[in-house]
This record gives C-alpha cells, structure tokens and sequence, in this order.
C-alpha cells in the first residue's frame, strides 16, 4: 500500500537470455511463444496490471506453461537472472510494498504465476513483500476490480494524503485500530481498494502488535515529556511523528498511531495512566476486533 518506482528492465531482454541459454525442447517452446510474451508484455503495461484488463496465459497447456513458470527459477540466488530479484527488492525499499510495514523478503507475482504464467519473470509483475503477505495472497487474482491489489509501481497511491487513521484507545485500554477512511483528495474506488486489501491481508493485526511494542520503546521518554504537561509531550509526540512522516510517509502506521496519540482525548486528559502502565500486560488482555 505504498507507491514505489518499478525495476528498469527492458521489458524482453530477460526473456531473450533465457531463451539463448537454454536447452531443447524448452529453447524451441520458449521461442515459439516469445511474440506471444511480448503481446502480454505490453498488454499489461496498457492495463496498469489490472486482472481484468490483461489475458490469462494458463490456458497455453503444458509443457509451454511448465517452460515459462520454470523460468521464475533464474531469478533464485546464483540464477542467470538473479539481478532481477535484487532490482525488484531494491525497488521496495526496505519495506514490504503490500503492507507497508515488515521488510520484503519475498519476491511476489502480483498477478499470479498459476493464472499468469507468461509474465513470471517480467519486472513490473513482481514486488518485494514480506513473507505473511506472500503467504496470505498466495494467488488471489480476480476479475471483480473491487476486489484487486492495488499496484505499487502503476497506481497513484498518495504519500502525503493520510488514508490511515488509527483509534489508539478503547474502554480505556491501549488497542490500537487501524483502518483505511475516506479522503477527498483520494479517488473513491482506489480508497475502496485499499480497504479490501487492507482487510484481506490481515494488517490491522500486524500494526497493532507493532504499535503496542513502539509504545513501550518509547514510553519511558514520553514519560519525562509529559512532566512537563500536554504542551511537553505534545511537542516531543509531534517531533517523532515528523521524523516518521520524512522517512515514511503519512501512511505509515508509526505516522498513524502517533498522530492518534495527538487526536486521543482520552489519552491527551490522562497521558500518565497510559505511559507509566505496563503496556504489555494491558495490551495482551484485550485486543478487540475492529468492527466489520
């Protein structure tokens, strides 16, 4: 959920390498299907890697469908295309670009091999993700454009418009929530599409856990910050948010919770109740579900 820069790659020279390294009868079915390759090429450029609007190659029948999934496997460590997984996972930049939070150790097809099998080593379908988010979208791929990722490199996901808001307090326990709301500088149906992804991938679960644990990190210094009153730690909690927002953006959930932090009214009448508790105790006992 985040906007990144696709790898640079011209877009059939790591077909046609395949192609010259390989051996009979795959050389011959590679060659046969390379025009066949660069249509879907550019098929899926023209549709923004919208499921809809690029043709499924599932349907080519093996061994042609073996041949192009197979040569995923180059791009493995010490592969004949292994700088492609260095240039999709340098594009991510540390951070996985379906939640936008743990680090990307995985290479995912955003339009699945298993439906897709003709795009599995082009640069533009691929993404750094983490390895829970590879896991949960596995090959989830549907024609409904309600109901599709939204594409990091083609997609104008706004970094400086907040999308993320997060509810730090509930029955006056720290539960962060987090959930994806409405802005009018944001396309509606883009928005629409960040809710379901965001549902879909279980985020909310993954920043609240991250929230609780950067609480307790900094809980001791805001501690010292609040002696001074609201205006003190007001003032630090707006210092680390900036600091956030420059590395991360406004929809990084460190940016969410922090600025629910400022928002809280219940948190900004009793800030010591909840930074000289012990945050781990409280946080364990009750993590509610975000309403449906």
């Amino acid at each position: 959920m985040r906007r990144a820069d696709a790898p640079t790659r011209p877009s059939l020279t790591d077909y046609d390498a395949c192609v010259r390294r390989s051996y009979r009868p795959g050389k011959t079915h590679l060659t046969n299907r390379r025009a066949d390759v660069e249509t879907g090429y550019g098929t899926y450029a023209a549709g923004r890697g919208r499921p809809h609007l690029v043709a499924r190659t599932k349907d080519w029948g093996d061994p042609d469908v073996g041949f192009q999934q197979g040569l995923y496997e180059h791009t493995w460590e010490g592969g004949w295309l292994e700088d492609v997984r260095s240039d999709v996972l340098a594009a991510a930049r540390g951070i996985c670009l379906l939640c936008n939070a743990a680090q990307p150790r995985t290479i995912d097809h955003l339009l699945p091999q298993s439906d897709y099998p003709a795009l599995s080593i082009y640069a533009p379908n691929l993404i750094g993700a983490c390895a829970d988010c590879n896991r949960i979208k596995s090959n989830k791929c549907h024609d409904d454009p309600a109901r599709q990722f939204v594409h990091p490199y083609f997609e104008p996901i706004p970094t400086d418009l907040p999308f993320l808001r997060a509810e730090v307090i509930a029955d006056g326990v720290l539960s962060p929530q987090f959930e994806i709301v409405d802005h009018d500088g944001i396309d509606g149906e883009l928005t629409a599409r960040l809710r379901w992804q965001f549902a879909e991938l279980q985020v909310n679960s993954f920043y609240r856990n991250e929230a609780v644990l950067f609480f307790q990190k900094r809980q001791y210094a805001w501690e010292e910050a609040a002696e001074a009153g609201w205006v003190g730690l007001a003032t630090s909690l707006r210092g680390d948010l900036r600091s956030t927002v420059r590395a991360f953006g406004v929809n990084y959930w460190e940016s969410a919770f922090i600025q629910g932090l400022l928002d809280s009214a219940e948190f900004r009448a009793d800030p010591m109740k909840f930074l000289t508790a012990n945050v781990a105790t409280l946080f364990a006992a009750r993590q509610p579900e975000p309403a449906e």
